[in-house]
C-alpha cells in the first residue's frame, strides 16, 4: 500500500499531522471574538453561528489568508466555500477537544515546533496559540479516535520495500564553516588552515567564528543540492573532502568552507527511516478516523451560515439516501 506523501511547509516541515482536506499545520487557526468586541466593531459581521457560537468575519479572514498562502502554488484554485468548510471543521474539532479537556502546555508547543514559535516577540504569543490549538486537536484525535494502534515491523518493512524511491538521498556534503565580519580577518584565518586538517578547522571555528555554528565548532550540517543558497552551493559543491574554499563574501560576512565528507547518492537503510515510516502509517490511520469523525460532527452540529456567498451543502448524504441538511438561511 502506497501512502500519500506529506507535504512539507515552513511550519510543518518537521511534522506528520493529518487534518481534513490535507490542510497543513501552518494554516489551522480557530479564533472568535466575544459579543462585546463585536458590538464595538460593526464592520466585523457575524458570518456563521456554530453550535450557538457566533463566528466573526475576521476569524475566517485570518484562516483564509493563511490557507491561500499555503495554496499559492496550486495549479487549480480551491474555492473559498471549500476553505470555509475546512474552517468550520476546525471550529468543531477545537470545540470537541476543549469539551474533552485536552490541555497543551507551552513546553509541549516549544518541544514540537522549536524555533518556529520564537520568530519575534511580537508574534510569539500568536504562534503559541496557533500551535497549541493544532496540538490540542492532534492529541484529541490520538486519545479519543485512534488510541495506540499497533503497527507491526513487518508492515513497516513492506512499506519500505514497496516505496524505496521515497528514501533515495542524492549526493550530500558534510560542511564546516568559519564566518567573520572582516575580510582581512578571514584571510588571516585562512592562512592557518591546512587541507584535510579537520581538527584545526573546528578549533579555529569555535574560537573565532561569529556565526551560529561557532558553538558546534563550525559544523554547518549535511546538505543535498538545492538545500543551500545558490551562491553557497557554487562554492561548496566544487570542493572535495578535505578541501578548503577561498574566502567567500555574502550578506552575512566572510565565509570559509570545508567539506568534511561526501556522502554519495544512496537509499537510506530501513533502520534509518523506521520512525518516519511509523509516523506516516500512523498519520494514514489518523486521517481515516478523522474523516469519519468529522462527517459525524457535521451531521450533529448546528451550523447556520449567514453569509450568502459561503452557503453550501457541507453534509454528505448517508447510505439511505437522506438529503443533506441546509442551514436556516439557505432553506
Amino acid at each position: 500500500m502506497a501512502l500519500p506523501k506529506q507535504r512539507v511547509s515552513v511550519l510543518a516541515g518537521t511534522l506528520i499531522l493529518l487534518f481534513l482536506a490535507g490542510t497543513p499545520a501552518s494554516c489551522r487557526r480557530a479564533t472568535t471574538e466575544p459579543a462585546a468586541d463585536q458590538a464595538r466593531a460593526p464592520k466585523d459581521p457575524v458570518i456563521a453561528v456554530v453550535n450557538g457560537r457566533e463566528i466573526l468575519k475576521s476569524a475566517f479572514a485570518t484562516f483564509l489568508r493563511l490557507r491561500e498562502i499555503e495554496l499559492q502554488d496550486n495549479l487549480v484554485p480551491v474555492p473559498e466555500k471549500e476553505i470555509f468548510r475546512e474552517f468550520i471543521v476546525d471550529q468543531l474539532l477545537t470545540e470537541a477537544a476543549n469539551k474533552a479537556g485536552v490541555k497543551v502546555s507551552d513546553q509541549e508547543v516549544t518541544e514540537r515546533f522549536g524555533s518556529l514559535v520564537n520568530e519575534g516577540d511580537a508574534s510569539r504569543a500568536e504562534h503559541l496559540n496557533d500551535f497549541r490549538n493544532l496540538l490540542r486537536i492532534q492529541k484529541f484525535v490520538r486519545q479519543n479516535l485512534v488510541g495506540s494502534p499497533k503497527i507491526e515491523a513487518v508492515e513497516m518493512e513492506k512499506y519500505y520495500n514497496d516505496n524505496r524511491g521515497e528514501f533515495v538521498v542524492d549526493d550530500e556534503v558534510h560542511v564546516l564553516e568559519i564566518l567573520v565580519s572582516s575580510q582581512q580577518a578571514a584571510i588571516e584565518l585562512r592562512k592557518k588552515l591546512r587541507p584535510g586538517d579537520f581538527r584545526t578547522f573546528r578549533r579555529i571555528a569555535k574560537e573565532h567564528s561569529t556565526g551560529l555554528t561557532a558553538d558546534r565548532s563550525g559544523d554547518l550540517g549535511v546538505f543535498e543540492t538545492g538545500e543551500l543558497p545558490e551562491e553557497f552551493e557554487k562554492v561548496i559543491f566544487r570542493l572535495k573532502p578535505g578541501q578548503i574554499s577561498p574566502v567567500f563574501a555574502s550578506e552575512h560576512g566572510y565565509h570559509i568552507f570545508m567539506v568534511e565528507e561526501l556522502i554519495p547518492r544512496h537509499t537510506q537503510a530501513f533502520h534509518e527511516v523506521q520512525k518516519e515510516i511509523y509516523e506516516k502509517m500512523l498519520a494514514h490511520i489518523e486521517r481515516d478516523e478523522l474523516d469519519k469523525y468529522v462527517e459525524e460532527l457535521l451531521k450533529r452540529a448546528s451550523i447556520e451560515v449567514l453569509d450568502p456567498n459561503l452557503q453550501f451543502d457541507w453534509r454528505k448524504s448517508d447510505a439511505k439516501g437522506d438529503q443533506p441538511e441546509t442551514n436556516a438561511q439557505g432553506s
